[in-house]
């Protein structure tokens, strides 16, 4: 009985180190995530930029030649 209870004792172990294990890597993937997100919304403002600064550009030559 000692014998089993020493094994499933160690099951136990071995099984809150690999839950620990995964979740690092969820943590990790998250923030990688979080961060991909973040650049992307970055990204997106930049272009909307550009596109309303050459929208604009445009306008006012427009206006410059009448």
């Amino acid at each position: 009985v000692l014998i089993k209870l020493e094994h499933a004792t160690q099951d136990v172990q071995a099984v809150g180190h690999k839950i620990g294990e995964q979740n690092r890597q969820i943590a990790e993937l998250e923030a990688k995530l979080d961060t991909k997100g973040r650049l992307l919304d970055e990204a997106l403002e930049k272009i909307k930029g550009i596109h309303e600064d050459s929208t604009e550009k445009t306008e006012i030559k427009a206006e410059d030649q009448e």
